[in-house]
């Protein structure tokens, strides 16, 4: 959480109070240095009242140009992620959803965008509801997730769920996907247990096409599945990108982890997070803490 965040105040705010707070701390010093050290201010350098006046410029800057809007944000990333969605790299399948539900390595959080309705009507179990004026105002909460968390964003079909998506990547949280086809395609295929859950024609992609006997809520078998009951087949999309160490360098930790693969991208993360102590040479390289 950023300092704005924490005071509830514009970013253009935060930076010209802080320049205030810096350049009255230099101020205090240098009196405080005259009246105990009897240094006289006229003796120190006068780049001193230059750099002063080019902290408080481009604070007032900073104030005036304000932050950018999640508009302006998306415009900047629009080229790459217009084509991740054309490429359909960020959407989802059910079954590889409800695989990754249940692989421990993951955090894998399920954001419900839909009407409170259709959600007390059914929903994926442990989900999260957020409705889509809701969902902006939840971001730095989200962003204190652990590091591995994987972020499914699910709608009654894509619609309104892709429109949730690129605010959240506007908004700068990281591993945001789409669930493909939303809850009907969810329904499609793990309602079968359910008697009484009866598919419809829908008049909309973000209908809820399915009818439910009453409004169970997490209680059906589709609301938790067990994955073993099924052959998941799909192509794997979720990618963990997790920031380690100087900005830009990125770890990147794909779901479809097998044999020799899975052996080295976890000893790779490990190589990433485990901290080392430098010994003497004569003993050799690096040790383990």
């Amino acid at each position: 959480m950023t300092l704005p965040d924490v005071l509830g105040l514009p970013t253009g705010w935060v930076v010209f109070g802080v320049v205030l707070m810096a350049l009255f701390t230099f101020w205090g010093g240098e009196q405080l240095e005259r009246i105990f050290g009897g240094k006289r201010p006229a003796a120190s350098p006068r780049a001193r009242a230059s750099w002063a006046a080019a902290l408080m410029l481009g604070a007032l800057a900073v104030l005036l140009i304000g932050q950018p809007s999640l508009e302006d944000r998306w415009a900047r990333i629009a080229p790459e992620r217009q084509a991740q969605l054309a490429n359909r790299e960020v959407q989802v399948e059910p079954e590889e959803v409800l695989d990754k539900l249940h692989d421990h390595r993951l955090n894998l959080q399920i954001i419900d965008i839909r009407p409170e309705a259709d959600y007390n009507v059914f929903h994926i179990a442990h989900s999260r509801h957020l409705p889509g004026e809701m969902v902006l105002e939840a971001v730095p909460e989200l962003l204190l997730e652990p590091p591995n968390t994987v972020f499914i964003v699910v709608g009654n079909g894509e619609t309104a769920s892709t429109e949730v998506w690129k605010h959240l990547v506007a908004a700068g949280l990281p591993n945001v996907y789409i669930m493909s086809g939303g809850l009907n395609s969810w329904l499609d295929h793990f309602a079968g247990e359910d008697p009484g859950v009866v598919k419809m024609a829908a008049m909309k992609d973000d209908d809820l096409t399915y009818q439910f006997p009453a409004a169970y809520g997490a209680r059906y078998h589709a609301a938790s599945p067990d994955p073993h009951e099924y052959e998941l087949e799909y192509e794997p999309k979720i990618e963990l990108e997790i920031k380690r160490g100087p900005p830009g360098q990125r770890l990147r930790l794909t779901s479809a982890f097998d044999g020799k693969r899975r052996h080295l991208a976890v000893a790779l993360f490990l190589i990433q997070i485990l901290p080392y102590r430098r010994i003497p040479p004569c003993k050799g390289g690096l040790q383990r803490l």
